[in-house]
Parts: structure tokens; sequence; C-alpha cells
């Protein structure tokens, strides 16, 4: 089953911070539509004020936080990995 991946509004903020031109911000857009929407089960189950949401890694310097949902994924937020479980994203 493929997942249609949708993308909080301020998620488009969070893609500046890695590339400063629009081609760089739609590859990094594809891999991880690529990599959820294939099985988004794949990532780290969060747990405290997190729990229901996951976390993963891309290109190793990338963090995605995202909520599963029947049919589709919610991402919350493409950040650093440095300090980014400092914020909260619901």
């Amino acid at each position: 089953m493929k997942y249609k991946i949708t993308y909080k509004e301020s998620v488009e903020k969070d893609f500046r911070k890695f590339s400063k031109n629009k081609t760089g911000r739609e590859k990094l857009k594809a891999t991880i539509e690529s990599v959820l929407s294939e099985n988004p089960f794949q990532g780290k189950k969060l747990k405290a004020e997190y729990k229901g949401e996951y976390s993963l890694h891309i290109r190793y310097k990338v963090l995605v936080v995202y909520k599963i949902f029947t049919d589709r994924v919610l991402v919350l937020a493409v950040e650093p990995r440095e300090g980014s479980y400092k914020k909260k994203y619901a």
C-alpha cells in the first residue's frame, strides 16, 4: 500500500534550511516522499509528549518528524539533526 504524503504548512520553511535553490528542495522532498510512501513504519516511534509520532533520518543530517494515519502520512517537521528534539512539532 502506498501512503499519500501531506505536509504541515510550516514545513515549507523547514526545507529552506537545507537548500537555497528550489531544485535542491525538490530533490529532498522527492527523497522523503519516496521513502515514506513505501514504508512509513521504518521510522523510530517517539515517546512521552511526542507519542504517536515517528522520526526518520534521511541523508544522515536530515530528521523528518511525521505522523501516520490510515492512508496518509503527515510530515510535521524537517529539521537538521542537531538539536531537533528540543522542539515540539504537534
